[in-house]
């Protein structure tokens, strides 16, 4: 076996083995060499000589042996308890919670919305500002005030916030309107509460009467001695039962919602305000076999005398691009202006077939109507294509149909990323999913 030296194993030599106290000598720094041979000292003096002094600097002067002098005067348990009590009161300062400033927000620092004092249910009292937010919701159960006061035309009367019991939402398309049910409070004696002025009703800090009649509809049912639902008859105010008029439903009952039992059943309804970004109606509208025109623009074409007007027909090529040659020759499309609406060209995606039956495709009917049913299929087909570049070369002048391809094009594209497997599409009032 060779002699080898790992780098965790000790050099060969010397061993002691044993136990109990080994003392070692501390070797003398080079400065402290130096001293002993300036004082002419041996090693064994100058050893003793830093033994005494380290020894004489631990020992305490005799005069320094009550320093500090701490002496019992019987006030210790008092100034302890004083710095206890301080330490305390700093840490409540430091874990006490900050003050929101006022009009800060919150649901608790709203200044914005105050009311005068109640007692349980209902406040006594009603509101003096706050109508420009929300309506409130009514709580179930809770008391239903009762309004005091009385209107004589010029003096008199009360400002009251309803609460809201039942509301629905419906989507016309472009826009929205929605039906509100409020209790405004008990009806009393007699007639119950009388119907206000239409200038006396708000929407928030809006007044009704500047909204046009066909926009609203305002119902009011000052008692319910012959009947507890809002029937037709208690229209007040606005237009009702056309799709143009402030309701568009013409239910002798207002307030009806489907439910499982019937489109238009006596249920609850809630709306609120969606906490995402929502859409009503489509978007996205896909051509279906609609032809695509190029931005109308006038071409002027001035007749000059002695030179010529229109070098090389390029504005006649530009004009014939636009609102097309009638079916003309060259030099009466001239003669013809610029008129119509604008030269059609394909988009080459659209409709072709409805549960396997193509459509007509010989020019003399350019639309055809059918009748589709639930289950029935219909075909989407994109073809490819696209005009030609010389499309519009007179007299060796080119005009480009690069912006028409390169439309067409990306509407083909948008088609194609739009119809994807799973996408629930609209075609007139059904609604289709495409596989």
């Amino acid at each position: 076996m060779a002699n080898r030296r790992f780098i965790h194993q000790p050099p060969a030599g010397d061993c002691d083995l044993g136990t109990g106290i080994q003392l070692y000598e501390v070797p003398l720094l080079p400065y402290e060499r130096q001293l002993i041979d300036i004082l002419d000292w041996d090693e064994e003096d100058y050893k003793r000589f830093a033994y005494l002094a380290a020894k004489k600097g631990q020992i305490r002067p005799a005069e320094y042996a009550h320093v500090p002098d701490i002496q019992a005067t019987g006030f210790e348990p008092f100034l302890i308890q004083l710095a206890i009590g301080l330490v305390l009161a700093g840490a409540s300062m430091l874990l006490t919670p900050k003050p929101k400033a006022p009009g800060s927000g919150g649901p608790d620092n709203r200044v914005s919305r105050r009311r005068l004092g109640g007692r349980s249910g209902q406040d006594r009292f009603s509101p003096t500002t706050g109508f420009d937010t929300q309506a409130e919701l009514a709580d179930y159960a809770s008391p239903i005030p009762i309004i005091f006061g009385q209107y004589t035309g010029a003096t008199g009367g009360i400002v009251a916030s309803p609460s809201l019991v039942w509301s629905r939402a419906f989507s016309l398309g472009s826009q929205q309107s929605v039906k509100l049910l409020f209790v405004l409070g008990e009806q009393g004696l007699e007639d119950g509460i009388a119907r206000p002025d239409l200038n006396g009703i708000f929407l928030g800090n809006s007044a009704l009467d500047a909204s046009y009649e066909h926009a609203f509809a305002f119902y009011w049912k000052r008692n319910s001695n012959a009947y507890a639902r809002i029937k037709a008859a208690n229209l007040a105010y606005g237009s009702r039962g056309t799709l143009a008029s402030g309701d568009i439903e013409a239910n002798d009952d207002i307030f009806l919602c489907p439910t499982g039992e019937g489109l238009a059943d006596t249920g609850f309804s809630g709306a609120h305000s969606p906490t995402s970004s929502t859409q009503f109606g489509v978007h996205s509208a896909i051509p279906n076999a609609t032809n695509y025109r190029v931005n109308w623009r006038i071409i002027s074409i001035p007749r000059l005398k002695d030179q010529e007007d229109d070098p090389k027909d390029r504005l006649l090529s530009e004009r014939i691009k636009i609102a097309g040659d009638y079916g003309l020759s060259e030099g009466n499309v001239r003669g013809q202006g610029q008129k119509g609406v604008g030269r059609n060209y394909g988009r080459r995606m659209g409709i072709t077939h409805l549960n396997g039956v193509p459509v007509s495709d010989n020019g003399s009917t350019p639309t055809e109507v059918r009748t589709a049913a639930v289950g029935d299929i219909a075909t989407f087909t994109i073809a490819p294509g696209k005009l030609k570049a010389d499309l519009y070369h007179l007299d060796s002048n080119a005009v480009s149909v690069d912006d028409i391809n390169s439309a067409i094009a990306s509407s083909r594209r948008g088609a194609d990323d739009a119809l994807q497997i799973g996408e629930t599409i609209a075609i007139g009032r059904t609604d289709r999913v495409v596989q």
